[in-house]
């Protein structure tokens, strides 16, 4: 329990005192004899002579209690306020991108999904004790999130059931940090607060636990901030409401083990909480089949198995719905189309429908069956994607342009070439002005690709992607090929041209004392993450730790055959390495823990790759003894 504030203790003495006063009036009142309690209660208040000490002893009470009950308010009130102005609640970091109804998200449309719906509705109002585990799971752009998102937003409407829910997006909004086991844990903690007795026990658990558990918050004991306070509710014999947890794409934790971690927390969750239910929706993996197979405990639904008729049914209905504003005359034969080229994929289907209302101009061509402008394969979500962005990257004659448009995309989807990974979101104008993206260039590029992204209403807008297979059509060697093929550019200039971005990254950016820390030690700095964090911005950290790995894949033919000017990079070096920025650079890899990596790994490698491939271009010594002095 939390401990009493010396005003609260002061206030319990004054009223002890105050009672004690009064002792002797209240005795008189019970006197000796405690079966007669009640009949000398009555007499004393009957009795005038009696009358004004009575209410003496009344008034004394109630004031006294006024008193201690106006301490309690104030310091509930001064508990609140620390929760929600940057105390406690805000501590649990939660992701309010999260929740069904932020990002844009959509439901099913009307009289469609009805068999499924249905099924889960039945579920969740039964009163088995047993399946409390639903799980629905199906291949990418089968309509899960739809599905998850309409119970979702049923059940939050609902006065009987208390619901929080978490639908991991392909990308994390921005300001969010990838989706891992604890942040899930610590947001479906934070909605639950809307329940009075719920946020009571939350609020008590988190004051309680201040200190010892606040880092533990942000890993296993994640689940505790749900678990605790619902142990709390049902040992204070509270009526406990339904609970249900809905989670959809957790396949898309940051890793399989993670997922593991968040479903074992679930379970013991859900083992300890008769009332609590959860919803997964998720594409199918072996190890969460492993953990969720059909059983007495779990019950499962895979929407592949959906009758094919129905589901184009379904489809026809969303069509004819989301055709109706743009497709005029041509509304019939367009949603027929689309629908022989979907081949029962939801996600084909509602990809094209958008393209076409993005570029109208297309959609002639679109009917045109002998048309050869839009290639793809019915039913292929991939095909689509590989037209969508060769459509947009192609849309500058400048192959230098061409790149820096692929790059972007490429960032977007949280990862640039070669497997070098950005995880942490960054907005719209700070890729831009990185790579160097000039406005008009970028806005066109933009709206070509506005089937396959999304972007934020933030004040520093980032862009999302729309669906999670189009992340896995970018991850793949797909996008890869199409630029080695239509850009003819090879992975080893890409590599060039990321490596001068960043030392021109790094030439804007970099400055003295960057987080603004005094004289004390780094050890000694309160909230350090925090300050690394605001100061040093995802570009920055990206280029200041990526440079190095992007020359050393310059292969020596590339250097050779694309005529690129040795002396130019040289110069480009020794600048960087003699200026003040080559301190700055390194106080960067302390504040972000990466200076043993970068001092025994990266430069003996950029100056192994120096050494072979510029030994002989002029002022190259300069740059081989500045690199072998460190």
């Amino acid at each position: 329990m939390p401990k009493l504030s010396e005003s609260m203790l002061e206030r319990l003495a004054q009223f002890e005192k105050k009672m004690d006063e009064k002792k002797h009036d209240i005795e008189l009142l019970s006197g000796s004899e405690p079966d007669n309690l009640w009949k000398r209660i009555g007499n004393f208040f009957l009795a005038k002579r009696h009358t004004k000490m009575a209410r003496d002893i009344a008034e004394t009470f109630h004031d006294q209690l006024v008193l201690v009950m106006s301490q309690l308010n104030l310091e509930t009130h001064v508990v609140v306020k620390n929760l929600h102005g940057g105390g406690l609640l805000r501590d649990l970091d939660a992701v309010k991108t999260a929740r069904h109804d932020s990002l844009g998200r959509a439901g099913c449309a009307d009289g469609t999904r009805e068999e499924i719906i249905t099924k889960i509705e039945d579920w969740i109002v039964s009163t088995d004790c047993n399946q409390r585990i639903f799980w629905l799971h199906g291949k990418g752009g089968s309509g899960k999130t739809a599905v998850a998102w309409t119970i979702a937003n049923d059940c939050h409407k609902r006065q009987d059931v208390l619901d929080a829910n978490f639908f991991c997006s392909a990308s994390p909004g921005n300001g969010d940090k990838e989706y891992n086991s604890s942040s899930i844990l610590r947001t479906l903690a934070y909605q639950l607060r809307k329940d009075p007795c719920f946020r009571r026990e939350l609020i008590a658990h988190l004051v309680a636990n201040e200190k010892g558990l606040k880092d533990d918050f942000r890993g296993p004991g994640a689940q505790k901030l749900i678990l605790d306070p619902l142990e709390s509710m049902r040992k204070l014999l509270l009526a406990m409401p339904t609970i249900i947890f809905i989670l959809d794409g957790i396949d898309e934790c940051s890793s399989p083990s993670d997922i593991s971690a968040l479903l074992r927390a679930l379970i013991c969750i859900h083992d300890a909480i008769p009332s609590v239910k959860i919803l997964i929706s998720s594409r199918h993996t072996s190890r969460l089949g492993a953990i969720l197979q059909p059983s007495s405990r779990y019950l499962a639904f895979n929407l592949d198995t959906v009758d094919r008729d129905k589901v184009e049914r379904d489809m026809e209905a969303w069509l004819n719905e989301a055709t109706r504003d743009f497709a005029g005359d041509s509304q019939e034969s367009l949603v027929r189309r689309i629908l022989e080229e979907a081949n029962g994929s939801f996600v084909y289907g509602s990809t094209r429908c958008e393209e076409l209302r993005a570029s109208p101009e297309l959609i002639l061509c679109f009917l045109d069956e002998t048309c050869a402008d839009l290639p793809v394969k019915p039913g292929d979500i991939g095909s689509l994607y590989g037209h969508i962005v060769r459509r947009a990257i192609t849309s500058v004659k400048s192959l230098t342009k061409r790149i820096e448009l692929y790059l972007f995309l490429r960032w977007i989807a949280g990862s640039l070439p070669m497997g070098l990974t950005v995880s942490e979101p960054i907005s719209i104008e700070e890729v831009s002005c990185f790579l160097d993206i000039e406005l008009g260039e970028r806005e066109e590029f933009l709206r070509r690709l506005s089937t396959v992204l999304i972007a934020s209403d933030d004040l520093f807008p980032s862009l999302r992607i729309l669906h999670v297979t189009f992340r896995d059509f970018l991850m793949n060697t797909q996008l890869l090929n199409l630029v080695q093929a239509k850009l003819s550019t090879p992975p080893s200039s890409l590599r060039y041209h990321l490596a001068m971005q960043s030392m021109g990254c790094m030439k804007r950016n970099l400055r003295r004392n960057i987080c603004g820390i005094g004289l004390e030690l780094n050890s000694e700095v309160e909230n350090l993450d925090a300050l690394v964090i605001k100061n040093i911005t995802p570009a920055l950290a990206y280029a200041c730790e990526s440079w190095i790995h992007h020359f050393v894949e310059v292969s020596a033919q590339t250097l050779e055959n694309d005529d690129m000017d040795l002396p130019y990079i040289v110069e480009k070096l020794n600048a960087f390495l003699k200026s003040d920025n080559v301190l700055h650079w390194i106080e960067v890899h302390i504040l972000r823990k990466t200076f043993d990596q970068m001092i025994k790994e990266d430069l003996p490698s950029l100056e192994k790759w120096f050494r072979k491939n510029f030994e002989n271009v002029p002022n190259s010594s300069k740059t081989l003894q500045i690199l072998s002095d460190f």
